[in-house]
């Protein structure tokens, strides 16, 4: 009877063990995954996204999870969420050029310059080749005054297949403004041909109808006052909206070593972001400046 019992309690521990493998836990996040698509096809995002988020507690590391959760909320409008997924993909992925190209386009539409362009180095240090990040970055140096840089850059994504409308553009514009009206000309016309003549002309157009003038310069800009060395103190410094007041005011607690007031932001981002990773990304934080390193790395 004993021996019986024993073997009976070894193999609830073994069943355990198994559920508990990374394999099955692997299986299961895709499971959620795949319902996560089927209610995301049915356009019911908010069941999308809690099977999005039961995934990615399963495996965190699950790059088409993460992404897809990310498109969702920045097709949805939800800047902030989309901000958080995309940050989080890149931390996750840093090898993966769509975190970085989409952190850009959203610090970008803030009016920001310098800190996209700096995520726009990390996107195409992990895929050079990629035409969608270096048309941005290409654009961001135009805006900049670095036309050279952004020719460098229309030439690449234009190479790359990006053979868009605006990435001809801004070839033909950026060469104008770097080397002349006669060498635009000779790049608008190897493009397409339905591109052709109206590039032709925008290649002799005055130059105020190139684009606008260079931003001003960097003393004068405060998004170029940070290390541009950090990409991480950029991110921090300008996560959108109310997440950026919170996550702002929450780590000036976490200096003071204010730990109550910091756990109430806590609460407060799980109860006005429910369902995304802001709370638990907050209370990682948090363990981690109290010394839990353990719980820090389970949150």
């Amino acid at each position: 009877m004993l021996a019986l019992l024993t073997v009976g309690v070894l193999a609830v521990a073994a069943a355990g063990w198994a559920m508990d493998s990374r394999l099955v836990r692997e299986w299961r996040a895709e499971v959620h995954a795949r319902r996560a698509r089927t209610h995301l096809a049915s356009r019911e995002p908010d069941q999308a996204r809690v099977e999005f988020r039961r995934a990615l507690r399963l495996n965190p590391g699950d790059l088409g999870a993460r992404r897809e959760l990310a498109d969702m909320e920045a097709g949805l409008g939800h800047t902030e969420l989309a901000f958080l997924e995309y940050q989080s993909l890149t931390e996750m992925h840093p090898e993966d050029a769509t975190g970085w190209v989409r952190v850009a386009e959203l610090m970008r539409r803030s009016g920001l310059l310098e800190a996209p362009e700096a995520a726009l180095d990390r996107a195409i240090d992990a895929a050079p080749s990629d035409g969608e990040a270096r048309l941005a970055r290409g654009e961001i140096r135009f805006q900049l005054g670095r036309y050279r840089g952004a020719v460098e850059d229309a030439r690449a994504a234009v190479g790359a297949g990006a053979a868009s409308a605006d990435a001809w553009r801004l070839l033909v514009t950026a060469t104008a403004r770097a080397d002349g009206p006669d060498k635009a000309l000779e790049s608008a016309r190897q493009a397409p041909g339905p591109l052709r003549e109206s590039l032709s002309h925008l290649a002799v157009a005055p130059d105020d109808a190139l684009g606008p003038p260079p931003a001003p310069p960097r003393r004068l800009r405060p998004d170029a006052q940070i290390d541009r060395s950090s990409l991480g103190a950029w991110s921090r410094e300008y996560w959108p909206g109310r997440m950026g007041e919170v996550r702002k005011s929450f780590e000036a607690h976490l200096q003071r070593k204010e730990w109550i007031e910091a756990q109430r932001l806590v609460d407060l981002a799980a109860s006005e972001f429910p369902g995304s990773a802001f709370g638990p990304f907050l209370a990682g934080l948090l363990e981690f400046h109290r010394g839990d390193l353990e719980q820090s790395e389970k949150q």
